[in-house]
C-alpha cells in the first residue's frame, strides 16, 4: 500500500490585545512569548509522530496572529518569528531520535533528534521550571529564538529547562 502523506497547512495562535485582528478573540488568546513557545512545541510534537510532512504557519505577516505584526512602519518581527527561524534552521533535516520518558515534576519534555552526525534534544517543561541531568556531557544550549544560552556552573550536563524550548548540544 503507498505511504500516505499528511500536511496541515494552516495553525497559528490568535495574540491577546489584537481586537478586531484576531481570528479568535477572547479566552483562546496568547501572548506573543506564548504564541511563540507553542510553536515551536507544537512543530516538534507534530513531527516527532512521523505522520506529517509538512507544517505549514498561517500567516507570516497579520496583525492578530502572524509571526510578523504590519501595523506599524517598520512591520516588527514578533518572538515568533526568532522562533519559528531558529527551529528551522537547527531542525530542518534532522531524524528524530526518540523522545525521553518523563520523570521529573513538573515533566519535561524532551525530544532527541540527530542532523550530520550530531546529536541534540529539544526541551520544555509544561509548566514551571525544574533543573535536569542529561546522561552525557552537554557542548552548547541554544534559546528558543537563537540566544546562546548559559550553562549551570556545576555541571557539565545539567541544565535549567522551563517552558520556553531550547536546544542543547551534546559533544
Amino acid at each position: 500500500e503507498p505511504r500516505r502523506s499528511c500536511w496541515i497547512t494552516e495553525v497559528n495562535w490568535p495574540l491577546r490585545g489584537t481586537g478586531k485582528h484576531s481570528p479568535a478573540p477572547g479566552k483562546p488568546s496568547v501572548t506573543e512569548d506564548e504564541q511563540a513557545s507553542f510553536l515551536v512545541r507544537y512543530f516538534i510534537l507534530v513531527l516527532a509522530t512521523g505522520l506529517v510532512e509538512k507544517i505549514y504557519w498561517w500567516q507570516l505577516v497579520a496583525p492578530g496572529y502572524g509571526l510578523v505584526d504590519s501595523r506599524s512602519e517598520p512591520w516588527r518581527k514578533r518572538p515568533s518569528f526568532y522562533a519559528f527561524k531558529t527551529m528551522v534552521a537547527l531542525v530542518e533535516g534532522s531524524r528524530f531520535l526518540g523522545r525521553d520518558p518523563a520523570g521529573a515534576h513538573p515533566p519535561a519534555e524532551i525530544f532527541r533528534f540527530e542532523r550530520s552526525g550530531r546529536e541534540f534534544a529539544v526541551c520544555w517543561t509544561r509548566r514551571g521550571r525544574i533543573q535536569h541531568r542529561f546522561d552525557r556531557r552537554i557542548a552548547g544550549i541554544i534559546g528558543r529564538d537563537g540566544e546562546e544560552m548559559p550553562r549551570t556552573a556545576a555541571s557539565d550536563a545539567k541544565i535549567q529547562i522551563d517552558e520556553r524550548p531550547c536546544y542543547v548540544f551534546f559533544g
